[in-house]
């Protein structure tokens, strides 16, 4: 994920996945910000899943840059006998 950053304001969970609130602002210093978090896996739903970025900030607060939020699921498969 990539923001440009002019601060989060005052809400606690700003940008939530699912309903689960991450990290993906910094102090608000007017400045772009690469995210790679790594997520629990069952937040993840089967079907849609719900992104919401929300702020109170008087102006600009974060912007969401292009091409938008990516989500890459890496996993292991138990190789057949």
């Amino acid at each position: 994920m990539v923001v440009w950053d002019g601060g989060r304001g005052t809400v606690e969970a700003y940008f939530t996945l699912n309903g689960q609130g991450l990290p993906v602002a910094g102090e608000g210093k007017h400045d772009t910000i690469y995210s790679r978090l790594p997520l629990d896996p069952k937040l993840l739903k089967g079907g849609l899943n719900h992104i919401e970025l929300r702020s109170d900030t008087e102006h600009h607060g974060i912007e969401v840059l292009r091409p938008g939020p990516a989500l890459m699921v890496r996993y292991k498969t138990v190789p057949s006998p």
